[in-house]
């Protein structure tokens, strides 16, 4: 009964989702379906709704210990980077709509960090729980918070004109020091 209303409230979740990713711009669309995929990892890694069972790799506990250190600093990021953006981007409202542009800070070393974020927060679920259904959310997510990312750096560059070039040449678009 509880592994039904655990799957019962995933699919709430996707029908909020989708309903939500009708609205947005392309960047908004595709973080969302990543948040999707770490919602469905978390759920699975806590409450193993689906029993996937069919292991690609024997279960690891360092890989575990890794993991959870992994996801942690992905939970650290993003509440750095949304305190960032809330005290530093004035923000018409909320703290995601941001009129200016950040540039110090975790912001000084990548331009996307709330999508790092995400990525790393699914990698490190990923890595708890390797599954042959994790990897397929792990490559989705993974996907969409690069491409949400790529899309967003368009999105900024139309926002913030020339002084967005000039950050956009000093700093990564997604992994620190990398690319």
């Amino acid at each position: 009964m509880v592994r039904v209303i655990y799957i019962v409230l995933i699919l709430l979740i996707l029908w909020w989702f989708i309903a939500a990713v009708k609205k947005r711009e392309k960047h908004e669309m595709a973080i969302s379906i990543a948040m999707f995929c770490l919602l469905t990892l978390w759920f699975e890694l806590l409450f193993g709704i689906f029993e996937f069972k069919y292991w690609i790799l024997p279960e690891i506990k360092t890989l575990k210990i890794i993991g959870s250190i992994v996801s942690s600093l992905g939970a650290v990021v993003f509440i750095v980077t949304v305190i960032t953006m809330k005290l530093l981007g004035e923000p018409e409202k909320g703290w995601e709509q941001t009129t200016t542009l950040i540039k110090t800070g975790v912001f000084s070393i990548i331009r996307h960090p709330m999508y790092f974020a995400a990525f790393l927060a699914i990698l490190g679920f990923f890595m708890m729980q390797i599954s042959t259904f994790s990897i397929v959310l792990f490559i989705v997510g993974a996907i969409c918070s690069f491409l949400a990312a790529k899309f967003e750096d368009k999105w900024d560059l139309g926002k913030f004109g020339e002084s967005y070039v000039n950050y956009k040449s000093k700093t990564k678009l997604f992994f620190p020091f990398f690319y």
